[in-house]
């Protein structure tokens, strides 16, 4: 234990007020997670539906609204699939708690949270500081970007919870000193891709970048690890993508930087021109303002005006790079210790690996979504700034008065604005005419007809809101 620990324990032990306090704060932020969850976000968007059709089914007689037994891929629409992580766990989660709207999104909302645990345990395991684990928390609490897309019942969610958990027991394989904890991770590494396709080029990317740093510059791993890692990686992917790879490289081919669609800026174009687009669109996903002030401009990725990140961990990050650059014309250049700087590595690499994964796509740059799996290493990044610059009463009371502007001006923007706004980005159309008109079934399946919404996200709102039984047929196809 360092001396911030010591000194951080005996503050809280001198002040149990202070210390419950902080915990009831805590308590409420987790709670809020919960709330409204059928309002903000409004409605209940075609995926999301498509998704919950096919859970309900697998719930009901274990196959999916198609007929396909026990499936590892079902098709939503067009090219896109939910996968096996998102259709199994939600699937478990509808025979306990029901298929409401709000039940399949308190599941999202729970695998966010549970998000947390590894990202504080690898916190600790690099860093070894216990308030540095705390204010890992808070700022997971605290992150518009994993509040937002939390709420939202489909796959991407699934990715970071699983991710981390890969990345905290490969950083432990050293510590254990048993291959078995490389497999684990391994084996959580390939469930992080099942839950959403960009999240294997995401892996690729951080373990690219992570493992060279770890085994020949920190020495924490060795390169046999690495090795067992890989090919475990390898051979359990490849077992389960050659069952149906189909259902990934259809989608793939159509919104990769390397496709041939006729949309794509560089689909006829030389490979120096595809590698320069990747690079723009890296720079895309790492512009200030797409970072703090305005996010994604597609609703159902991120919250207009409010960015990825929120106000106190921009803040800290800011000071942070001011203090570098202060701390460059002093005698006194290091600024963080070993630890904490190794955390921030770490940190930065997972962001930007992220970035780089979403980079592989052309349409709707930046993409909140597919660089999703990326929102806890930001919050590790700002852990570390706030755990630094929080060192005098000032800065933390100066903290502590921003986070709470940031939660008024937030949950207020939330909860009263962003619904309206996003109307017509989740469907709210098809839920109001459900509880507008009383729930008349007639009106609302002609309602729908004319719309030309899709067959199986209707199969949904058959089985949840009339009981219908599965599967179900569309009377007007």
């Amino acid at each position: 234990m360092n001396e911030t620990d010591i000194s951080c324990g005996s503050h809280w032990r001198s002040r149990p007020l202070f210390f419950s306090l902080a915990l009831l704060a805590l308590l409420a932020l987790i709670v809020v997670h919960y709330v409204g969850l059928t309002t903000s976000p409004p409605g209940f968007f075609v995926d999301e539906a498509g998704a919950a059709a096919h859970t309900m089914c697998l719930a009901h007689n274990l196959t999916n609204c198609n007929g396909d037994f026990l499936p590892l891929f079902s098709q939503t629409w067009g090219e896109g699939r939910v996968g096996p992580v998102f259709s199994y766990i939600s699937m478990l989660w509808v025979l306990v708690f029901g298929g409401s709207i709000s039940s399949f999104r308190s599941l999202s909302v729970t695998v966010t949270l549970l998000t947390l645990i590894p990202t504080a345990l690898i916190a600790y395991h690099v860093s070894k500081n216990k308030r540095l684990v705390a204010f890992v928390v808070v700022t997971c609490l605290l992150s518009p970007w994993a509040f937002h897309s939390g709420r939202i019942a489909w796959d991407p969610p699934f990715v970071a919870c699983f991710l981390m958990s890969s990345v905290y027991f490969l950083l432990r394989c050293e510590a254990q000193r048993r291959f078995g904890t490389c497999v684990l991770s391994a084996i959580l590494a390939v469930i992080a891709a099942l839950a959403y396709p960009p999240a294997l080029a995401h892996l690729f990317f951080l373990y690219a970048i992570v493992f060279p740093w770890f085994i020949f510059k920190k020495k924490t791993l060795r390169l046999s690890h690495g090795i067992i890692f890989g090919t475990t990686f390898c051979l359990l992917l490849f077992l389960v993508l050659t069952s149906d790879l189909s259902t990934v490289a259809e989608r793939t081919g159509t919104v990769s930087i390397f496709s041939a669609d006729p949309r794509n800026p560089t689909a006829n174009g030389t490979p120096q021109a595809r590698l320069w687009q990747f690079f723009t669109n890296i720079i895309l996903h790492l512009d200030p303002r797409y970072l703090f002030l305005t996010g994604d401009d597609i609703l159902r990725h991120s919250v207009y005006n409010f960015g990825l990140v929120s106000w106190p961990v921009t803040i800290a990050l800011c000071s942070l790079v001011v203090l570098k650059g202060v701390s460059l014309f002093t005698s006194n250049r290091r600024m963080l210790t070993e630890e904490s700087g190794e955390l921030l590595f770490l940190a930065l690499s997972g962001y930007v690996a992220a970035c780089m994964a979403a980079s592989l796509t052309w349409d709707s740059l930046p993409h909140a979504l597919r660089s999703l799996s990326g929102w806890p290493f930001l919050c590790l990044a700002g852990a570390v700034a706030l755990e630094r610059i929080t060192r005098t009463q000032v800065v933390s009371w100066t903290i502590v008065l921003s986070s709470a502007i940031y939660l008024h001006s937030f949950y207020s923007y939330y909860f009263t604005v962003f619904p309206e706004q996003a109307n017509w980005w989740f469907d709210s159309d098809v839920t109001n005419r459900i509880h507008g008109g009383s729930g008349d079934r007639i009106k609302w399946e002609e309602a729908m007809h004319r719309r030309q919404y899709s067959s199986l996200a209707k199969s949904y709102f058959r089985m949840a809101y009339w009981g219908q039984k599965p599967p179900a047929k569309d009377p007007y196809k």
